[in-house]
């Protein structure tokens, strides 16, 4: 079996005992998914993963004004498809995509999935048709939904975000007659709530931001669980001070937040500085939020290639 390096779980006593215990079930559990790495660069599984990155080139890969696939990318890519490959298992894919719909109503027509949510299937579809071609076993396309993640920070109900993964789920079966091709997975997923005690109540729900939202149970303590698990510690300011391209990102997700939020009803009687504040201190935790759920994704899936809506 393939060890992880797991993160470091700051704190003191049985709290900091206990969230390593956690996070190294959560681990072990994904560690069986890794193939094995024996056979890995065996001349017979050359051609075909070429031929399935040339696949992902033609059918999935964007490429900015500053991309680095040639120079950095390929190579990395070639190597983790090599691993599934070699042991002749489909190779996997993961997505950090579909969270929700806008709470802005200008922006869309409902809270449910629609025509963009069906192409974005119906593009990763026809990839995977394309690589079943060139690779009898084909891939997984893993979509993992950061909805709860950030439901309460952008100012859309709990409820609201389990509706739209289901809308998902019906709109994927539509799309694909394969229901292996696509398999999907939320915040309570990756963090295997179902198998913790429901009256576990010692979780401390992370900083929120001031939009009132309707929260289920559920999703409030994987927020909790995943901050307490994988949330950096210390000054984001100081962090940003020092990174540029972290202050950008910061600038990006504030503009987002405002624009995403302007209808919303707990901004209404706040002035266009103060909406602005506050999308600025959202975005804050925001980002420690998603670099969170991003050490999350990479616990819980540490072979799979990784895939992003941006660039």
């Amino acid at each position: 079996m393939t060890i992880l390096a797991l993160p470091t779980v700051e704190g003191d006593g049985v709290d900091a005992a206990r969230l390593s215990a956690y996070l190294t079930t959560l681990s072990l559990a994904a560690a069986e998914s890794i193939p094995p790495t024996d056979a890995a660069k065996a001349p017979d599984t050359i051609p075909i993963t070429d031929s399935i990155t040339s696949v992902f080139e033609r059918h999935l890969k964007y490429t900015p004004a500053s991309d680095q696939w040639l120079p950095t990318g390929r190579a990395r890519f070639v190597q983790s498809v090599e691993r599934f490959v070699a042991a002749n298992r489909p190779v996997e894919f993961v997505l950090p995509a579909f969270p929700c719909k806008s709470s802005n109503r200008n922006k869309v027509i409902g809270v449910l999935p629609d025509k963009g949510e069906e192409l974005g299937l119906r593009t990763m579809k026809l990839f995977a048709d394309a690589v079943s071609r060139v690779y009898a076993p084909g891939v997984v396309m893993r979509i993992v939904s950061d909805g709860h993640v950030f439901s309460d920070l952008v100012g859309t109900d709990d409820g609201t975000v389990d509706a739209y993964n289901q809308g998902l789920l019906e709109m994927s079966a539509g799309v694909s007659p394969d229901r292996e091709l696509f398999r999907f997975a939320g915040l309570d997923d990756l963090l295997q709530l179902k198998s913790l005690d429901r009256h576990e109540d010692r979780w401390a729900a992370p900083p929120s931001g001031p939009l009132a939202t309707t929260r289920t149970p559920q999703a409030e303590r994987g927020r909790a669980i995943l901050m307490q698990l994988f949330g950096k510690m210390g000054s984001i300011e100081e962090r940003m001070a020092k990174d540029p391209a972290l202050m950008a990102l910061c600038r990006g997700f504030s503009k987002f937040v405002y624009e995403d939020t302007l209808q919303h009803h707990s901004l209404a009687s706040m002035s266009r500085s103060k909406q602005k504040k506050v999308a600025w201190e959202t975005a804050k935790l925001m980002i420690l939020r998603n670099e969170a759920y991003s050490k999350l994704v990479e616990v819980a899936y540490p072979a799979a290639v990784r895939l992003s809506i941006h660039p």
